[in-house]
Formats: C-alpha cells, structure tokens, sequence
C-alpha cells in the first residue's frame, strides 16, 4: 500500500505563482527556484508540484536530472494541474507524480508484487547499498514462543518465509558500515518493538514491501499478528 506524500506546502493556497518553474516551464512558483531561502526550498509548484530539494531522505538528485525528471514525471501522469485540485485530490496526485518520478532511478515494486511477493529482492536491497552474500558457516534461526523452529542458510537479499506466506522477513547487510538488519512483512512488524533502522519511510522497501526494518546486533524479539513473539538470530 503506498504512503501518501502529504507535503506542508500543498494546502497554503495564499500567493499567485509569479516565476516560472524548471520543471514544468508553467508560471507555477511563488520565490525563484533559485531562491535558497526556507520558504524557497520549501515551496512547491502550483501546477506540477515540482520540488527541489528531496523528500525522502538519504535520497537525493542532482538539480539539473531532478528538474527534467520531475517534468517527465508529470507529463507522464498526465500533466494536470495541481493546485487545480481539491486537498485530497492533490495529495493523491503528488504521490502519484513522487512514484512516477522516483521510478526513473529507483526499483519500486508495484502493488501487485507485492502483494503476491513476486518483487525483486535483489534489486529492491542492492540499489540501496545492501551487498549479496552468503556464508555457509552461519545459519538464520527464528524461533516461535509456541515451540516451533525454523533455519534457513546465511544468505542476504533473498526471501524467506515461516508456516505462512504472509511471515516473511529478509537479511540485509550493509558491508561498509558492518551493519546487519532484519526487514520483516508487516504481520510480524505491526504489533512489533525494537530499533527500526528506518523510522520514516523508504519508498519501495518500508513500509510497502516490508512492515519494518530494524538492527540485528544481536538476538531480536518480534511480536506477530498472533500476538506470538518471534526470536530471530545469525549464528555460527
């Protein structure tokens, strides 16, 4: 299920756009798009919703692609007006137009994979800088607090699931930085605690293809939509 961008800027309806946007070369901005200000950045152009510094964050573009990217996007969305919308309506089209634009870039599953866990986990990891690799004298243990167990072998960016197909997880390992994470679904994310690596949201992995991404520093305690809580763990 896509997260909707609900950007501060898209219900100040005060101001008449006075400069042209990069974008969408359309009369749409109330500041210069050059203008560093805090209200600068912050603004947004009131016919394609144009955007120049990123919102999602960690993310970013260099301003010359994000100007012809983002016009591409929205001509590919079908060019409407923005500000031309009801609220809702706009947020509605802000998102659909930050999908179409970060799809020139990134992977992002589409809700069918998702859905149907057919997405490319490889893809959906690596371009994010989590490497693929596997290790045969580690093993992944997950243990049920009803008594059941599962190993799987050390392999990262791969799909795993236990007894249900709706309880999927997968290992993530950042080699730079020595960080190891554990992406879970969102049956064993929902009712969850712990250290989430991503508190916000990244586009494509959390929350869409995954309920939570959290640390994997050492044994760490899940809790599923059975209200059972799942330990999960790398050993040796």
């Amino acid at each position: 299920m896509r997260r909707k961008y609900s950007h501060s800027q898209l219900d100040k309806e005060k101001g008449v756009p006075k400069y042209i946007c990069p974008a969408c070369h359309q009369m749409g901005l109330l500041l210069e798009a050059s203008d560093k200000s805090v209200e600068g950045c912050q603004q947004i152009c009131r016919v394609c919703g144009f955007h120049y510094l990123p919102l999602t964050p960690g993310y970013s573009f260099p301003f010359s692609d994000a100007e012809k990217k983002w016009g591409a996007a929205w001509k590919e969305c079908g060019a409407e007006v923005l500000f031309d919308k009801t609220k809702e309506e706009r947020v509605n089209y802000f998102t659909k137009l930050n999908y179409a634009f970060l799809g020139q870039t990134l992977y992002i599953p589409t809700d069918e994979e998702i859905e149907n866990r057919t997405f490319d986990v490889e893809l959906l990891f690596s371009q994010r800088g989590y490497s693929h690799n596997s290790d045969s004298s580690r093993r992944i243990t997950v243990r049920c607090e009803d008594g059941k167990s599962w190993e799987f072998p050390y392999e990262t960016n791969t799909l795993f699931a236990l007894d249900d197909p709706m309880k999927y997880f997968t290992i993530a390992e950042e080699k730079e930085r020595g960080v190891l994470c554990l992406a879970v679904s969102e049956y064993l994310s929902k009712l969850s605690s712990g250290r989430k690596m991503f508190r916000g949201f990244d586009p494509g992995i959390f929350p869409e293809a995954y309920g939570g991404v959290y640390l994997l520093d050492e044994e760490l305690v899940l809790v599923g939509l059975d209200k059972k809580e799942y330990s999960f763990d790398v050993v040796c």
